[in-house]
């Protein structure tokens, strides 16, 4: 598919005319473009912001699709009539391609979308948020969470998606009491309130800090790519960005179980202790358990970077996540290299020049985007 091509595909679906195949078409080539970087197209602003708004629409029509078709078929329409409407809006075309300073949205802040399709920018001060009961945002505390009060009386659920930037962290507390901590480039859907006798349920796309409230009435779940966890009270950690190949949990403290994200009531579970990790191929779906130092995989709270074993094309990404860069790299044997490496809470000009030093990686730096030479 050419990048014409690509663009008059995602403007029939701003139209509300694709077929189901063509979404699948432009999922596909979305990821290669913005996430895989497959794809040698060179793209505008503006065209960059459609692929990420698209992306943003197609997570979550995964998450509310429903089991009947003709169900999905309402709920996708909907959800596409919502992009249009977003892409469309004067305010939205100003956040993204006019005067940032004078905009009334910045695509680097935090958003909580509700369930009316309303975008809410949540400001990062000195103070927590808190959300009533329509969804209305103000500020409480003193420890910069965005929480949510239990209500007694609600009856139906409502989901809300809070989505963080990339070079921003930001923290969330459920109506149950249960906090998540989300790492940048992630976002998290939820129910605004818990229902009794319902299962306490939650989807992630990113990675993210659980802090479980004990509920036996009422497990947790925890959907990633290709992996459901199951909890009654715990603390664990959870990696499922679209890149990685696996989506990976690490178990601070408590007992978590893992299955296959998959319509299948006679999938395996796998059970981990605390100090292990649990993974899942994505490409098969198959799980391992291993030994780990849970520290390694929680030091982002802290912000530093720590990368075991991994690709540079994906090790950027994490950066480019971690201190909001465009990174470019023009070394494709660098690209296909494994790195292991620790940094503190450094700018990204230190962390170059600690690539520089000690792997002879060398690079320029060029406002917002640095290129790997």
């Amino acid at each position: 598919m050419t990048k014409v091509e690509f663009f008059d595909l995602l403007q029939k679906f701003e139209k509300g005319t694709c077929s189901a195949s063509e979404v699948k078409l432009l999922k596909r080539y979305c990821e290669k473009v913005q996430i895989k970087q497959e794809s040698l197209w060179q793209l505008s602003n503006k065209e960059e912001v459609k692929l990420r708004l698209f992306t943003r629409i197609l997570s979550t029509i995964e998450v509310q699709k429903p089991k009947k078709q003709s169900s999905y078929k309402i709920s996708y329409w909907s959800i596409a009539a919502v992009f249009v409407m977003l892409l469309g809006s004067a305010v939205l075309l100003k956040q993204f391609f006019g005067d940032r300073e004078n905009s009334a949205f910045n695509e680097d802040q935090i958003t909580l979308e509700l369930p009316n399709g309303e975008l809410k920018v949540i400001e990062k001060r000195d103070g927590d948020y808190a959300v009533t009961s329509n969804g209305s945002v103000h500020g409480v505390n003193n420890n910069q969470t965005l929480i949510y009060n239990k209500s007694e009386t609600s009856k139906v659920i409502e989901y809300h998606t809070l989505n963080v930037p990339y070079g921003k962290t930001f923290k969330l507390q459920l109506a149950d009491g249960s906090k998540v901590h989300l790492n940048s480039g992630s976002s998290i859907n939820y129910p605004s309130q818990f229902i009794e006798g319902k299962n306490r349920e939650v989807t992630l796309t990113g990675e993210a800090f659980f802090e479980v409230a004990h509920d036996s009435l009422h497990p947790f779940f925890v959907n990633a790519d290709h992996l459901q966890i199951s909890v009654l009270g715990t603390k664990f950690n959870v990696q499922s960005y679209i890149e990685d190949e696996t989506t990976d949990v690490v178990l601070v403290e408590g007992a978590v179980a893992l299955a296959p994200n998959e319509i299948n009531d006679n999938k395996d579970q796998f059970i981990l202790s605390p100090g292990e990790m649990g993974s899942i191929k994505k490409s098969n779906s198959r799980i391992i358990i291993t030994e780990t130092t849970p520290d390694i995989y929680t030091s982002w709270m802290e912000g530093k970077l720590i990368f075991r074993d991994i690709s540079f094309n994906n090790m950027i990404k994490k950066m480019e996540r971690h201190y909001d860069k465009t990174i470019i790299n023009n070394n494709k044997v660098l690209a296909r290299e494994k790195f292991s490496a620790s940094f503190g809470k450094i700018d990204v000009t230190k962390l170059f020049e600690s690539l520089k030093k000690y792997h002879g990686i060398d690079y320029t730096a060029s406002g917002d985007t640095i290129y790997i030479n």
